[in-house]
């Protein structure tokens, strides 16, 4: 393999330069043709590398092992017909050629052909007599089928051969997951950690069971002897945090968050649990001081402005909510933050703005429910009977089903004494919820005497 510095120190590669440099044509073994396209694979030059491979066959047609290279090579950049045909050919050549079949069984992974892909697999560990490099494609492609039991059947045979397989002992608790079946891949990690004592991410995986059990001791325990194999793994020690939090130990949480802070050189998101963790705690001003930290570490985080806005909030601080609030709507578009955004003026009499906020929303597809009822409110606060009633019109149309909005446009239609309206709009009510529509007109029995013979109910 060549050596990698500012100049090229491959003399395979230097004479294959030169050769294109000089147009000549000079022969080399297959041997020295894979070395340099490594070369530039290793470089993140795949269509060098493909032109070397093109050189390579050129001179060495009878070669399966080229061809299977270059079809690799065209698989991932998807030119998969290229691909199929480098297969077919180098397949002619040698049938039994297990690195071909392992590659042609990823050329119909990539086409949704999971069966197929996996049938050439099984082709290719006949061959090679051994299932040991095959049991991980197999586990992926069964995952992509959704087939979480013989996903994980071949994912235990992957961590049988390799205790220390992180990725794949994360994947089989993802199948148990899927499958409901936390009793059995507790028993599972049990066992395996009996094996191999020192597997910091089966302890975590096992916490997260316990966790997820709310047998929270256990959790803990699990979690510390992650920590205690790896005392630079800093997802336990999170974990471990949100357990005491779950637990309503708040000041145990805040210890372990401290923890973090000694390993990770970011602490952003430990500053955020932390100022979370004083708030359950009723502590107001320690909060903010933890999450003012975190906000100075990352301006833009909208659960930090959330959190900060939601404080001044309780605390009726409406002037430092909007100055927060400010900040917030620059650096989201989420629907349900705007709102909550648009709220805060409104609470802070900023209706101006708030109503701005509210009409942008009421026109996008994905705007919140509670958008229309709140906005409409403001209007009819402002006495601007019109624009609220065409905002709850707007609102019926982008949510048929909800009964709230017709009760409140029969109500609006009536006191406009549009009667033939208000009658629609209260029967359409009814019928999409008619014991909500009962329990309002039981709440109003003086009301609406002009059209109680014509409702239909």
């Amino acid at each position: 393999m060549a050596e990698f510095g500012k100049y090229n120190l491959n003399p395979l590669v230097d004479k294959y330069e030169k050769m294109l440099r000089s147009g000549e044509v000079y022969f080399f073994d297959i041997e020295d043709f894979e070395i340099i396209s490594d070369y530039y694979i290793s470089h993140g030059d795949d269509v060098m590398a493909i032109d070397v491979l093109s050189m390579a066959i050129s001179q060495h047609s009878d070669s399966a092992d080229l061809l299977v290279r270059r079809a690799q090579l065209y698989i991932d950049v998807l030119k998969m017909e290229k691909a199929k045909r480098d297969l077919n050919n180098a397949l002619e050549l040698d049938p039994e050629h297990a690195d071909g079949l392992i590659v042609l069984a990823e050329w119909h992974s990539k086409r949704g052909q999971h069966n197929k892909a996996i049938q050439n697999l099984r082709l290719a560990a006949e061959i090679l007599g051994s299932y040991e490099e095959i049991n991980l494609l197999l586990a992926q492609e069964y995952l992509e089928m959704a087939n979480y039991r013989k996903a994980a059947e071949y994912f235990k045979a992957v961590l049988l051969e390799d205790y220390d397989d992180g990725s794949a002992l994360f994947s089989l608790s993802f199948c148990y997951d899927m499958l409901g079946e936390t009793h059995e891949l507790i028993n599972f990690l049990k066992q395996y950690i009996n094996d191999n004592p020192y597997s910091e991410i089966a302890w975590h995986q096992l916490g997260l069971l316990y966790q997820k059990n709310r047998q929270y001791d256990l959790a803990i325990e699990a979690y510390d002897y992650a920590c205690l194999v790896d005392e630079y793994f800093s997802a336990a020690y999170y974990e471990k945090a949100r357990t005491y939090e779950e637990m309503g130990d708040f000041e145990k949480a805040i210890a372990t968050y401290e923890e973090i802070m000694e390993i990770e050189d970011s602490n952003t998101y430990a500053y955020l649990r932390i100022g979370l963790a004083y708030r359950e705690m009723g502590d107001d001003t320690k909060a903010m001081r933890f999450l003012q930290r975190s906000l100075l570490d990352d301006p833009e985080s909208e659960d930090v402005l959330i959190n900060i806005i939601s404080i001044y909030e309780s605390n009726a601080e409406w002037l430092e909510a909007v100055h927060y609030a400010k900040q917030l709507i620059k650096v989201s578009e989420a629907e349900g933050v705007r709102l909550y955004i648009g709220y805060i003026f409104k609470q802070a009499g900023l209706l101006e703005e708030a109503c701005q906020i509210f009409e942008e929303m009421i026109h996008l597809p994905e705007a919140p429910l509670e958008t229309f009822f709140v906005y409409s409110d403001i209007l009819t606060e402002q006495l601007e009977h019109d624009r609220a009633l065409k905002v709850m019109l707007l609102g019926h149309k982008q949510f048929p089903d909800n009964h709230e909005l017709p009760l409140r446009l029969g109500s609006a239609f009536y006191h406009l004494e549009e009667m033939d309206l208000s009658v629609k709009f209260f029967n359409k009510a009814h019928e999409l919820n008619p014991e909500e529509t009962l329990v309002f007109f039981e709440s109003f029995p003086s009301r609406f005497i002009l059209i109680r013979d014509e409702l239909n109910f």
